[in-house]
């Protein structure tokens, strides 16, 4: 798309073509007798909503990694890039790595004990709080790789109990 524009006719086919494929692929699995994955299943009530959660949360993690990258590996000169080089962005997995862990301590101590909603609160208000610092911290490379360990932390929690609540 950037490259070669969002409405050229190479980008829409690509798009058009890929939705055709799905809604194909999706009537396939609801009609086969041995299906890769039972999309009547995708669709129960009780199912779509944690299903759509967990998409969700995915979506956030690699959005606010590759957000924050993308920043960082921007040029000075457009007054909010650090100008890092993929060397120097590489240490964004750090604090990725650390929050994620930290959002295990939260899931050790609820999940088990009957309080995924109470974790699944805390791992929202987590991302939240990130995404605060994200934006008032913007310019302050060391504060959005806090904001990143935070955002990573409150995603692992939200994720996992997303996935406990399914099972």
């Amino acid at each position: 798309g950037p490259t070669w524009g969002w409405g050229s006719v190479a980008v829409l086919v690509v798009g058009f073509g890929g939705l055709a494929l799905l809604v194909a692929w999706w009537r396939s699995e609801r009609w086969v007798a041995n299906p890769l994955i039972s999309v009547q299943h995708l669709v129960r009530p009780d199912i779509r909503l944690p299903y759509a959660i967990t998409f969700l949360i995915a979506f956030g993690i690699y959005g606010a990694l590759t957000a924050i990258t993308r920043i960082a590996q921007m040029p000075t000169k457009t007054g909010f890039g650090y100008g890092f080089s993929t060397l120097q962005v590489a240490w964004y997995a750090i604090p990725q790595a650390l929050g994620s862990l930290a959002g295990l301590a939260i899931i050790r101590r609820m999940a088990p004990r009957g309080r995924a909603v109470g974790a699944l609160a805390i791992g929202a208000s987590l991302v939240v709080i990130s995404f605060v610092i994200f934006g008032v911290f913007t310019r302050r490379p060391g504060l959005t790789m806090a904001a990143l360990l935070v955002d990573s932390a409150g995603l692992a929690v939200t994720l996992a109990v997303a996935q406990i609540v399914i099972v």
